[in-house]
């Protein structure tokens, strides 16, 4: 996962380079994409995403590769449509001192993983399969058939899951909303929703899923080590 391995560090300085409006930063942040779609990925790349939330493409073993590019792709759309583009909430937490840096690998494997099980799931002729023995994986079902392999992270990422959904604490109950833990991972993690709005979404004091989101993925980093150590 040499893509994924340096993407704690490309991916905010990406996202500040964008957030200038210098296009020769912008050009750089482009070259970067194609960089990591080199070795034959960028047909297959174009031809199967639509820029926003897709799946990935390309063979498994360049699947890191090509999320990191869509991700850097989907941010320069947003800076070229908007304007602007909006802080993953991840980093605010990692910024003000809420997480570690192994927090913050593990919460960039968590959001890796559920791209991988989307893509999976997109990939199967049946994709109710693929929520088979899923449990309470929530929005991270999809994993409960993706095959391992050698990607540690995504093995990580599973047991993470499977434990998240068997805690006895997992409900959150709000004044508008019940929900689980993983949800609001989900959410947060994955999608980069406000953690200000999802705790009035849900009817919960401010400040409540941000302390679930980063409770949850330290568990996560001390799952099985950090799977994306230098």
């Amino acid at each position: 996962m040499d893509a994924m391995k340096h993407w704690y560090l490309i991916e905010p300085l990406a996202r500040m380079a964008l957030r200038s409006g210098d296009p020769v930063a912008r050009k750089a942040v482009t070259a970067l994409a194609d960089a990591m779609l080199s070795n034959g990925l960028r047909d297959a790349f174009d031809a199967a995403v639509v820029r926003g939330r897709t799946a990935l493409v390309g063979d498994d073993q360049n699947i890191d590769a090509t999320y990191c590019a869509r991700q850097l792709l989907t941010l320069i759309d947003e800076a070229e449509q908007t304007g602007e583009v909006k802080d993953w909430p991840v980093h605010l937490l990692y910024r003000t001192g809420g997480i570690t840096l192994n927090d913050l690998r593990a919460a960039q494997e968590i959001r890796w993983a559920a791209e991988v099980g989307n893509a999976y799931r997109l990939r199967a002729v049946d994709p109710g399969k693929l929520a088979v023995d899923g449990g309470r994986l929530g929005p991270f079902a999809p994993l409960a058939g993706v095959p391992v392999g050698e990607w540690s992270a995504l093995a990580k990422v599973r047991a993470w899951a499977v434990e998240e959904g068997e805690r006895a604490d997992q409900f959150v109950r709000g004044s508008r909303q019940t929900v689980t833990t993983l949800h609001i991972v989900g959410e947060v993690v994955v999608n980069g929703r406000s953690m200000r709005a999802l705790d009035k979404l849900i009817g919960v004091r401010n400040g409540t899923s941000a302390d679930i989101v980063k409770r949850a993925i330290r568990r996560c980093a001390r799952v099985a080590g950090p799977a994306m150590a230098t």
